[in-house]
């Protein structure tokens, strides 16, 4: 005998059904803090654009691929989008006002976002640290991380508010101006 999924799902318990209709929506829904964010949110539209960016590219290819890979179609995506992005940006680094190194960020969207990507099976405790040290020794104001692992996953971070920075120098982008405007 054929049933169709409209008479299977109703021969499901309710226990059964609460459970599928959960996972489908933390399936879809998980994103929905970033895409309903409140209007006084630090860069809501811009970091809604880049995640949305991020699951486009996800959803394209899957899990297995290369950071790079995703870095490239990411980018790809974000200017077809309408943002400035910049790769691979070296970002000088002070010690009391002095120069001490140069910092590489993966991704710096709008001169505004930090994007930092993984492609790992699982997510190192240590990355949130990581984007959260790089905000506090730029002058970026929000970062994120891009977790292109077996399941898509994003955090969003902020340094608000910011410590006094003047112009950020930087090397081989087109980002050596005023970040702070």
């Amino acid at each position: 005998m054929k049933t169709n999924a409209h008479q299977f799902s109703l021969s499901l318990s309710t226990a059964v059904r609460a459970r599928v209709a959960f996972k489908w929506l933390r399936v879809f829904v998980e994103p929905m803090p970033i895409w309903t964010m409140r209007a006084g949110l630090l860069e809501a539209r811009r970091v809604h654009s880049i995640v949305g960016g991020f699951f486009a590219v996800y959803n394209y290819f899957g899990y297995g691929l290369g950071e790079s890979v995703y870095c490239g179609a990411l980018e790809l995506e974000l200017l077809g989008r309408g943002h400035h992005v910049a790769r691979e940006v070296a970002v000088a680094v002070t010690y009391n006002g002095i120069h001490v190194a140069w910092q590489r960020l993966d991704m710096v969207v709008d001169n505004r976002v930090i994007v930092e990507n993984k492609a790992t099976e699982k997510l190192s405790p240590y990355a949130p640290r990581q984007i959260l040290t790089y905000l506090r020794a730029t002058p970026f104001p929000v970062g994120l991380i891009l977790h292109f692992g077996p399941e898509a996953a994003f955090k969003r971070y902020i340094d608000f508010p910011k410590r006094g920075f003047g112009a950020v120098k930087t090397v081989g982008t087109d980002l050596d101006t005023n970040l702070t405007n």
